[in-house]
């Protein structure tokens, strides 16, 4: 592991060598940005009232999601990582955020045991009073979905969101592994306690100081 891209001595402690449980209480800068190298870190903001959720469109690909993105070598801590990017998407810090789910998404030729591929952490975040969305173009024409009713078309999400996003919004923690489909087969879905991802992606936990 490179620790020059761990945060300085004082704000957080040593690394914990082996998760144990991860769950909705797990703080979020509590959380390593740091995995192995064949592993891509990101974030995703989910803004959730009253069981419906807020998300736009990528203006990249057309895919409907919500603020976040790559988490950077800078960021501290996955906290830091997913506030920088909804700032950066939508112009507001959230007021608030707690984990809310873990996704590993597997390129086609990997394995849990040997992963390459995306880690995404599933972030439940509220916006202050008052404050006013102002899209950077990333993601635009934002509206609220019921899953009572509708959410966007599976060929409009991401193939990965189709399992667990309805979940998500219910209040529930979701973690599991999505395998790429290979040619003309679709992907596979398995729910996996987020302690085990975490472990094979090589994610550790800080250790709040006293």
């Amino acid at each position: 592991m490179n620790t020059s891209l761990l945060p300085p001595p004082g704000q957080l402690a040593e690394l914990v060598t082996k998760n144990t449980e991860i769950n909705q209480h797990t703080p979020l800068d509590r959380i390593s940005v740091v995995a192995n190298p064949e592993i891509l870190v990101c974030t995703l903001g989910l803004n959730i009232i009253n069981g419906c959720v807020q998300m736009g469109v990528r203006r990249e690909d057309g895919k409907v999601t919500g603020p976040g993105g790559k988490a950077d070598p800078k960021d501290i801590d996955i906290q830091s990582a997913l506030y920088r990017e909804v700032r950066e998407e939508v112009g507001i810090t959230p007021a608030q955020a707690s984990l809310r789910g873990v996704i590993l998404t597997l390129k086609n030729e990997s394995t849990i045991s040997s992963p390459k591929g995306t880690l995404s952490y599933v972030a439940k975040i509220s916006y202050p009073l008052f404050e006013t969305m102002e899209p950077n173009g990333e993601i635009d024409k934002f509206q609220w979905y019921n899953p009572d009713y509708a959410l966007p078309r599976e060929r409009q999400m991401f193939p990965s969101d189709t399992y667990w996003l309805r979940d998500a919004v219910y209040g529930l923690f979701v973690s599991g592994v999505y395998q790429e489909g290979v040619r003309e087969q679709p992907g596979q879905f398995t729910e996996r306690p987020a302690a085990e991802i975490l472990e094979a992606a090589g994610v550790k936990l800080f250790t709040q100081t006293a």
